[in-house]
């Protein structure tokens, strides 16, 4: 490499590039996180000035030797990128990492989801808690339950859970905004009348601790509710309901969208409810519904050889009948144009009715209830 003024340790720039990043690239804190955290990995690993051609292959062999594959696609970006500012800065006049070819073979890992049964378990011991628990623990265990109800609901990462401003909820109408990665925004609308009459209701109890904080979800500090404390609460539910699987928050998300797609959702409506920037990223969920049918498949054709006796209707999504009333037309707003195109969904499962409460805890039908299924601006 060579260099335009004298051959100074290029990772004196790294401050100057995150800056760079920061202000006039307005990447998001934890995609500038991933970056210092990478940039740092690469210079004490390799100890010299100016890393050229066959230090940075032996980092690439390093990477390869110690993490998955997609850490290591996501290193190398990170390195590849600084390397394109020091040359669009004229730091150096070579860049050599344009000498260098790396082909990658990734596995495709199909999301994890959580089987209807363990939400309806999960949500009915909430629910169970809720109106058993002490009056001091109440605010805190109507919070958790309007957590994980809006998390299923509308398929949002923990972070924008999390992070959820006040100001970017309105509940007479149930629409939410979301700030999703590089601060993208996208609207949701809550189908389900009696969610959102839940979320009044917290809300109620939160008021002042709400209004002080600015975020919609408040811990008992009246601080915002962080992705840790999102985390440690669910394991403890999860606990307390006997389920055996640990449940994170993002396969509420990943469930959101698998079970969206079984139900005959469109694709593109998927892709802007969970703010991909790409459909290939959705697409994933399309392998995780086919592997789920295939499994019913399995079974269904075992059980003709006498082995074993299911229903009839073996799949619970295809449950509730194909006559008058069974379907329910939507109005969804497009994106692009505003306009309003109508279409027919499949039909709903009959209601799971939940021993609890007296209004149907059917998982489904959390994001289906309404008269549309999502809505953007």
């Amino acid at each position: 490499m060579n260099t335009i003024n004298n051959p100074i340790s290029i990772r004196s720039f790294v401050p100057l590039y995150l800056e760079y990043c920061e202000y006039r690239k307005e990447l998001d804190p934890k995609t500038l996180k991933a970056y210092r955290i990478d940039l740092r990995q690469f210079f004490d690993f390799l100890h010299v000035d100016v890393p050229g051609k066959a230090e940075i292959e032996r980092y690439i062999t390093y990477l390869h030797k110690t993490f998955k594959q997609k850490t290591v696609k996501r290193k190398i970006a990170s390195v590849k990128a600084f390397y394109n500012y020091l040359e669009q800065e004229e730091i150096f006049e070579e860049n050599p990492l344009r000498k260098i070819r790396v082909k990658f073979k990734e596995q495709m890992t199909l999301p994890r989801i959580i089987p209807r049964r363990d939400i309806e378990k999960l949500l009915n011991s909430m629910y169970r808690y809720l109106k058993t628990v002490r009056v001091a623990e109440r605010k805190g265990a109507l919070r958790d339950l309007a957590v994980v109800e809006l998390c299923f609901a509308t398929g949002a990462r923990v972070y924008e859970i999390s992070n959820l401003r006040e100001e970017n909820v309105d509940l007479e109408s149930g629409v939410l905004k979301f700030m999703g990665k590089g601060g993208k925004e996208r609207y949701i609308q809550i189908g389900s009348k009696a969610l959102v009459k839940f979320l009044k209701k917290y809300c109620r109890e939160h008021e002042e601790s709400i209004r002080r904080s600015g975020f919609f979800f408040v811990n008992e500090n009246g601080e915002r509710y962080r992705e840790q404390s999102i985390r440690r609460m669910l394991r403890k539910y999860t606990e307390r309901a006997g389920i055996r699987r640990k449940i994170t928050p993002h396969m509420f998300r990943h469930s959101f969208a698998t079970y969206l797609i079984e139900e005959g959702v469109d694709i593109s409506c998927v892709q802007q409810l969970l703010g991909h920037s790409s459909i290939r990223t959705t697409q994933i969920y399309i392998h995780v519904a086919t592997q789920k049918q295939a499994a019913v498949s399995r079974i269904s054709s075992t059980s003709t050889s006498g082995r074993i006796c299911p229903s009839r209707n073996t799949n619970p999504i295809s449950r509730g009948g194909t006559g008058k009333g069974s379907g329910i037309s939507e109005s969804v707003p497009s994106s692009r144009s505003g306009r309003t195109n109508s279409r027919m969904t499949p039909a709903i499962p009959r209601p799971m009715r939940a021993k609890s409460m007296s209004r149907s805890m059917d998982v489904v039908s959390r994001i289906f209830s309404g008269k549309s299924v999502c809505s953007f601006r």
